[in-house]
């Protein structure tokens, strides 16, 4: 869900799918972190449904009440 409103969720741009290949990546001493948190980050959001969203909302009931 998030990523189809958000688009990509890479904390940088060097880890994008469809992203050139930076010439320096073999010896960044920070793409590793960045790796990590963009671990943490999809297993975090996948594991999370729409569902799980709304029964964490306080005073959501379950109705229909929309609010634009």
């Amino acid at each position: 869900m998030l990523r189809a409103a958000e688009g990509s969720l890479c904390p940088v741009a060097c880890l994008e799918v469809n992203h050139s290949p930076c010439p320096r990546s073999a010896n960044c001493v920070s793409l590793p972190v960045w790796k990590g948190l963009d671990k943490v980050i999809n297993e975090y959001l996948d594991g999370m449904t729409l569902q799980d969203v709304l029964d964490k909302k306080p005073g959501y009931d379950g109705g229909d009440n929309y609010v634009i």
